[in-house]
């Protein structure tokens, strides 16, 4: 039988976490890098919960 080492959990979650994360701002990328209406003028780079919303 199998059993996980203790220490494996957060390094997986941590994984899949910054992967979604990563995600999230590839697709804005690839979308154009869209300006959303809770966006100030000059703002740059979004906010991941703007993009995500």
């Amino acid at each position: 039988m199998f059993i996980m080492p203790y220490w494996l959990l957060p390094l997986i979650s941590a994984y899949v976490w910054f992967t979604m994360l990563l995600g999230i701002l590839i697709k804005w990328q690839v979308d154009g890098r869209p300006k959303y209406p809770s966006m100030s003028q000059n703002q740059s780079i979004t906010y991941i919960s703007d993009v995500s919303a």
